[in-house]
């Protein structure tokens, strides 16, 4: 399943890249605004506005699906894992459905009204959805980590630290003993 969803993906993915590439080629070949009014443009623009929605909704329902089977698989036996599992289902489910809602409500708008400019208002926005959901996925970070076992014990009697500071191993393999150059001077 999880090739299927991928497989599914990327062609959508590539397309949509594709169709902002002839929108904005044919755009700057245009001798006037208007003919951004044309069937071709409005077929091609909800097109993408359908293909930006559905990869947003398929992005975030594949990863909640295989986090969701993670998290009853044997893999989280443990309460910190089956607890980071469903954290991160919780932030995909989140994510992706910010983005999906304002693709829709951009082809309602653009479906509804279009003589007018008013899907600008979500169309305008999504640049800044996007960036502001990969911040929070990087921000979010501490959050999900927070439920994991915080103390991993070393197996060479070293001190027990965070799980997020492991010692540096150049420094706790390499001693170095000054007492058997003493031995051999004397």
């Amino acid at each position: 399943m999880r090739w299927l969803a991928f497989a599914i993906w990327v062609p959508f993915a590539c397309l949509q890249i594709g169709l902002c590439v002839l929108y904005i080629v044919k755009g700057l070949q245009s001798p006037t605004v208007l003919t951004l009014v044309s069937p071709f443009f409005y077929n091609q623009t909800i097109v993408y506005l359908v293909i930006a929605s559905a990869v947003d909704l398929a992005l975030s329902l594949t990863i909640t699906v295989i986090l969701y089977q993670l998290r009853h698989s044997e893999l989280s036996q443990y309460s910190s894992t089956s607890s980071a599992l469903k954290r991160l289902i919780i932030i995909s489910i989140n994510n992706g459905i910010w983005t999906a809602l304002f693709a829709i409500l951009d082809l309602i708008l653009y479906v509804a009204y279009p003589t007018t400019t008013l899907y600008l208002i979500f169309d305008f926005t999504m640049c800044s959805l996007y960036t502001n959901t990969l911040l929070a996925n990087l921000n979010a970070r501490d959050y999900v980590a927070s439920c994991l076992a915080t103390e991993v014990m070393m197996s060479n009697n070293m001190p027990a630290s965070s799980s997020l500071e492991f010692p540096n191993p150049l420094e706790s393999s390499m001693r170095f003993d000054d007492r058997s150059k003493a031995k051999d001077r004397k």
